[in-house]
């Protein structure tokens, strides 16, 4: 008899993955319901109930080891819990088949990465820290224009061959920064010099010379006290306006330089002239009780007592001077004290009793002082105390 194959509906198969199983690679050919097939025993074109596949029957033991086929196997019927650990081997992977949700986080390790595989568009932002970064992998061409500035480099970092022609400006250079080192031989000429800025600790021993001072630079407070020798003046340089007053002494004038045209009129004293061309007679004032006779000049001092009185005699001031002590008025004795003795018998007292009585006395030298002598005397007592 003719068989022929039906289709079977497989619908009411509850469990999904017998149903694949059964629709795809389990074709049998029963009986065809035309021509009918003894399949069991009896000739019927419906199915006998031992011909019929009951839901949840077909165990693991009923399925012979590599009976299912992928055919078997419905779409989506492999779950998670259907696959035996360490089961998928890369040969059962597709390619392009593993995204983002199939990797667990962490699990993408080093050797897993192909050379080359990480590129920019895969490293997120601010996340390739300075540990990710080899020795000297970044060079010129990793860095943006102007992205290194100073809180980037190690102090001493940059050397003479990291800097550029012409690139370190003045406001580069630290106060103090520039030393005698730095700077070349015959670098610095006048225009790099600030006005003033050259003081006395920058000249070396020496170095200004007469090419060095500029006309009229020598100013008054630039010589330093006794600088000024005899040597450093021209002749005639010394003028009139050049001498402080009361500065030209005795030991300045030469031999013979003070002629008559040198002397103003009036100006030649008493004390002026030599002794034997001196008079005597220029009024000497009477000091009083008590004080000093004046001893600058020769003169005649005509004394005057209320009573017992007392004066004082100092030295002369001259060899040659002569003075004349009077009694010009008398109520008392006058007793004048030399300050040395007045004649050999060593007399240092005169005492005027009356009125009338003198003294002339005449200074001369003794060794290396002046003192008085007598040369004449009418009335008056000498006495030592």
């Amino acid at each position: 008899m003719k068989m022929a194959e039906i289709k079977i509906d497989y619908t009411n198969v509850r469990n999904p993955q017998l149903r694949r199983f059964l629709e795809n690679d389990f074709k049998d050919v029963l009986f065809a319901i035309a021509d009918g097939h003894d399949h069991d025993g009896t000739n019927s074109k419906a199915l006998s109930p031992a011909a019929v596949v009951a839901n949840d029957s077909v165990t693991t033991a009923k399925i012979v080891a590599g009976a299912v086929t992928t055919l078997k196997i419905a779409d989506d019927a492999v779950t998670t819990d259907k696959i035996a650990a360490d089961a998928i081997t890369a040969t059962e992977i597709a390619d392009n088949a593993v995204v983002t949700a199939g990797i667990l986080n962490a699990n993408v390790t080093a050797d897993k990465l192909a050379s080359d595989a990480v590129t920019t568009d895969k490293i997120l932002n601010l996340n390739v820290t300075k540990a990710k970064i080899a020795a000297d992998a970044i060079d010129g061409t990793k860095l943006a224009n102007n992205a290194v500035d100073s809180e980037h480099i190690t102090a001493g970092a940059i050397d003479t061959a990291h800097i550029g022609n012409l690139q370190v400006t003045t406001d580069k250079i630290a106060l103090d920064a520039v030393t005698g080192a730095q700077i070349a031989d015959n670098a610095i000429d006048s225009e790099h010099y600030v006005d003033g800025s050259i003081d006395s600790e920058h000249f070396a021993a020496g170095a200004v010379d007469a090419t060095a001072i500029g006309t009229n630079a020598v100013i008054t407070a630039k010589i330093a006290d006794d600088a000024v020798t005899a040597d450093k003046l021209a002749a005639d340089a010394v003028v009139t306006a050049s001498i402080v007053n009361l500065n030209v002494t005795a030991g300045k004038l030469a031999a013979d330089a003070v002629e008559t045209a040198k002397i103003k009129n009036a100006n030649v004293t008493i004390a002026k002239l030599e002794a034997k061309g001196q008079p005597t007679t220029a009024a000497i004032a009477d000091p009083g009780n008590g004080q000093a006779i004046a001893v600058a000049n020769s003169g005649t001092c005509p004394l005057v007592s209320a009573g017992a009185e007392t004066r004082t005699l100092a030295a002369p001031t001259f060899a040659g001077q002569r003075i004349v002590l009077a009694c010009k008025t008398y109520v008392g004795d006058i007793v004048i004290t030399a300050s040395a003795a007045i004649n050999q018998t060593g007399n240092t007292i005169i005492t005027l009793n009356g009125a009338g009585d003198f003294i002339e006395l005449v200074g001369v030298e003794l060794g290396g002082a002046k003192v008085w002598r007598v040369s004449a005397n009418d009335g008056c007592a000498l006495s030592t105390p």
